[in-house]
């Protein structure tokens, strides 16, 4: 998947958001940014077990890559439009067909009789 080519993994991503969450509880982070001492924390978390050299710089980038990802899936899932039905609405086979004049449709029953318009006058 052309999202984890390069030095990224779906574990790494796991850690990276699982430690965001666990240092921001309790915390006061507004989601647009996330703190310096915050990401040099998470840079140790995720190079300790994937032996990387990952840069503060790098989790950056990856965080907001992430939240732009994030932000545009909740855009297409959010935009679809929900009806909420406040009338039931039944359409039957049985429905009559009205013509009131003639027509090309076998068996339509005509209502009313029909009357030829009165010549012009000229």
């Amino acid at each position: 998947m052309f999202f984890y080519q390069g030095k990224w993994t779906q574990e790494m991503d796991s850690l990276l958001l699982s430690t965001l969450i666990t240092l921001r509880s309790g915390r006061k982070c507004e989601d647009a940014n996330v703190p310096d001492d915050v990401l040099c924390n998470v840079r140790a978390v995720l190079n300790h077990p994937f032996g990387g050299d990952l840069t503060t710089d790098d989790i950056a980038v990856r965080v907001n890559l992430l939240k732009a990802r994030f932000r545009r899936f909740k855009k297409v899932v959010d935009d679809v439009k929900v009806e909420i039905l406040h009338e039931v609405i039944t359409i039957s086979d049985n429905t009559e067909v009205i013509v009131l004049s003639e027509t090309d449709v076998p068996k339509a029953p005509i209502r009313g009789k029909p009357n030829d318009s009165p010549a012009d006058s000229d």
